[in-house]
């Protein structure tokens, strides 16, 4: 990867992150009724505390864009992370306390972790 596609790459990512941060905190269930995922959230403040911390982390992909080297940390922090957000969703899935449509949504996390370990590599 060179500079200009860890730019996109880490604003594409910064803009993900702040739109479904801005959606789950003000209207999950559009969001979930979009990609038909069942049941609809009812635990609200939780869901607002995660909605935050999606929000926040955007911030520093925006930033990674800019120093993808200096911020190294960052960007392993959050292909870490997001790999987790998958492995949760999967987890619930199986437990059957939502529909495999959240995969979906899953999955679009993990296209970026990958891509995140991907540009790891590139910066070092």
């Amino acid at each position: 990867m060179n500079p200009s596609s860890h730019k996109r790459l880490f604003t594409l990512s910064a803009t993900f992150n702040w739109l479904v941060g801005l959606i789950l905190f003000f209207n999950a269930g559009l969001l979930f009724q979009i990609f038909q995922v069942t049941p609809l959230p009812t635990e609200t403040p939780f869901l607002r505390m995660f909605a935050g911390l999606v929000f926040i982390f955007g911030f520093g992909y925006y930033a990674a864009g800019n120093v993808p080297k200096t911020l190294a940390p960052v960007i392993r922090l959050g292909a870490v992370a997001k790999l987790a957000v998958v492995a949760i969703a999967a987890y619930e899935v199986i437990a059957g306390s939502i529909s495999w449509r959240f995969m979906v949504l899953a999955g679009a996390v993990l296209v970026f972790a990958v891509l995140f370990f991907k540009a790891l590599k590139s910066v070092h």
